[in-house]
């Protein structure tokens, strides 16, 4: 389901997605991928710069109506949750996706995974078994952003159980990855984002970031990539003096 070269015009690219509980359905006209990911410019400034947990809860649309968040807006290099959350929670009850060059997705699920071993106990002389969901320690990982977020999808499936309520996925192509890792939130947003109901207050997993900021030649690409897009941005010249 919605693989990231399905979605992308191009090989390597940002991909940016929301995970949360879903509190409310949208009108059934309105259940669209663009309904989900075009409040996604907005949330991210939400996020970023609100001054308060009541601003954050309450200047966004899609969050306050709609969206319990899990994560803020996550970013990965090249890489769509959507085939691994479809394989480990099979139950899907609503998806779509646009026809764009650099298409957004989205689907619904019932909080449920996939069984992962059948337990059998003895109680009282008798044999009782036991279906287990399936764990992070069954799964083979393709990277860090798949295991990054089955950590988050197994904390959204206890809080979408707990309320009663489906898991929302949403992404599209987009946003900067190598920006998230070079300054992600500061100190004192990351607790305001777990003040306002985040399960976890960063755009990456800590391990991504940590890998870029001891990686030399990571460092130094970045530095030249900024150099360059300085060096092509337009020259403006100064005002005239009054």
């Amino acid at each position: 389901m919605y693989t990231f070269e399905e979605l992308s015009a191009e090989p390597v690219h940002t991909f940016c997605y929301l995970i949360g509980v879903l509190k409310e359905w949208p009108l059934k006209n309105q259940i669209t991928a663009d309904f989900f990911t075009g409040h996604f410019g907005w949330l991210i400034n939400v996020e970023d710069q609100s001054d308060t947990v009541w601003e954050t809860r309450r200047r966004c649309d899609l969050t306050r109506k709609y969206v319990l968040p899990t994560a803020p807006l996550t970013m990965t290099p090249s890489w769509s949750p959507f085939p691994l959350a479809s394989n480990v929670m099979p139950e899907v009850l609503q998806h779509g996706r646009t026809d764009d060059a650099w298409a957004s997705a989205y689907a619904i699920f019932n909080p449920v995974l996939k069984v992962g071993e059948v337990i059998t106990l003895q109680f009282g002389g008798k044999q009782t078994s036991f279906e287990t969901p399936v764990t992070d320690g069954q799964l083979q990982f393709e990277n860090i952003h798949a295991h990054h977020f089955f950590w988050l999808l197994e904390m959204t499936i206890a809080r979408a159980q707990k309320m009663k309520k489906p898991i929302i996925l949403a992404g599209l192509p987009g946003f900067g990855y190598q920006d998230v890792l070079d300054q992600d939130l500061i100190g004192e947003s990351r607790l305001r984002l777990l003040e306002a109901g985040y399960l976890y207050p960063s755009r990456a997993p800590q391990g991504a970031r940590f890998s870029f900021l001891s990686d030399p030649n990571a460092r130094a690409a970045r530095k030249e990539e900024m150099e360059r897009l300085t060096r092509s941005s337009p020259v403006f010249p100064p005002p005239p003096c009054c």
